[in-house]
Formats: C-alpha cells, sequence, structure tokens
C-alpha cells in the first residue's frame, strides 16, 4: 500500500513538474552514453546478431527519427507556447474587469503560473535549436568501421537510441508544461468570472459548496 502511495505521489510530481524529471533522466542518460563501450553491451547483446546492412539500415532509421523529433518540438511546441502566453496576457487583463480583491489576486495567480508554465514549456521546446550528440558519421567513425564493422555500428546505433530518448524526453516535457499551462488558463477563465458573476446571484451558496466543499469530502471521505 505504502508503495503504490509512495508511486502514485511521485507520479503527480512528475505530472505538476515535469521540468524536473526532465532535466534528472537526460543527466542519467547522458552518463550512461558517456561511459558505454564496446564489453559492457549485454542488455543490447542482441543487436551483435543483425547483419551489417540491417544495422546501417537502423541507424540511419534513428537519424530521421532525430531530425523529425527536433522539428517537431520546435516548430509545433515552441509556437504554441507563444500563442498561449500571448493568451495568458489577455487573460490577465480581462480578469481585472470581472475581479476585486481576493479574486484579482487568485486570477493573478493563477495566470501567472499558466504563464510560467508556458514559458518553460516553450524554453524546452527551445533546446530542440541545441545540437546533441550524433552517432554513426564522420571520419572517425568511418576509420572505426573499416576495422570492426559489427562492433562500430551496435555503439553507433545503441548511442544514437540512447539520445533520441533523450529528445523524445524534452518533447513531452514541453507538452506537459503546455497542457499545464493551459489547463490552469481554462480554470481561471473559467471559475473567476463565475464566481464573480454568481457572487451576486441566489446560487452563490449551492457554487461555493460545489466548488469547495465537494472536493474536500471526496479526498476525505
Amino acid at each position: 500500500m505504502k508503495a503504490k502511495l509512495s508511486g502514485c505521489m511521485l507520479r503527480i510530481l512528475e505530472e505538476l513538474f515535469p521540468a524536473f524529471e526532465y532535466l534528472r533522466q537526460k543527466k542519467r542518460k547522458v552518463e550512461k552514453i558517456k561511459k558505454q563501450d564496446f564489453e559492457h553491451f549485454n542488455e543490447f547483446e542482441v543487436y551483435r546478431e543483425l547483419s551489417p546492412e540491417i544495422l546501417k539500415e537502423r541507424l540511419l532509421e534513428e537519424h530521421k527519427r532525430a531530425d523529425s523529433i527536433d522539428e517537431k518540438t520546435f516548430k509545433f511546441t515552441l509556437a504554441f507556447s507563444v500563442g498561449l502566453a500571448v493568451l495568458s496576457g489577455g487573460a490577465t487583463i480581462f480578469l481585472k474587469t470581472v475581479a476585486e480583491g481576493f479574486l484579482e489576486f487568485l486570477g493573478f495567480v493563477l495566470t501567472s503560473s499558466a504563464a510560467f508554465y508556458m514559458l518553460v514549456g516553450g524554453l524546452t521546446a527551445l533546446g530542440a535549436i541545441g545540437t546533441m550528440p550524433k552517432y554513426g558519421f564522420g571520419t572517425h567513425f568511418r576509420h572505426k568501421l573499416a576495422k570492426d564493422e559489427i562492433n562500430t555500428l551496435v555503439y553507433a546505433l545503441i548511442g544514437q537510441e540512447q539520445v533520441n530518448l533523450i529528445r523524445q524526453m524534452r518533447n513531452e516535457t514541453a507538452y506537459l508544461n503546455l497542457r499545464n499551462g493551459f489547463l490552469l488558463l481554462i480554470i481561471t477563465l473559467v471559475l473567476v468570472p463565475l464566481y464573480s458573476i454568481l457572487k451576486h446571484t441566489f446560487l452563490f451558496d449551492a457554487y461555493c459548496e460545489v466548488l469547495f466543499f465537494c472536493p474536500v469530502e471526496f479526498f476525505l471521505f
């Protein structure tokens, strides 16, 4: 039970703060790649059973996959994060016209948090511009290929696969940050104006009960 609860809490933290998990996993992956050599490929031993032609084909596929992930992360995620950041600024101005006092402060906190998530998502997407290690090309690779074809191709393929996993995690991290920012923005634009409108109607008490007491009862009982 404790293990499940701990795993659940860890999962929640990963969803709420995906950038920290990405940086942690990236560091582990990079260290793993740097320490790899031909004598410590036990978990990838099956790769040695493939023919050089298949290994070269797989290496080419991983190179194309790297370019595809970078392009997707940079173009889509960055554009989306900029658009949502602008929307978040507009939402802040809008909330000032429909909220006052504590509601205005709450709206400011929520929209600021949403903008922060979008900013982190955009910065993560910008990482696609930076260069990452690329395996299976260059003069040094050709020289080693002529001496030990299978081991050289296996090492290059494993290294490229690991680097592409980092790219995939970066893409997922950017998406999670944008998702969190978008959800916060939607919650703000729905709850705060609705609270302000219902405050002057007979439905206000019922609205407060649903908004505040129902979640408490759900978690407690």
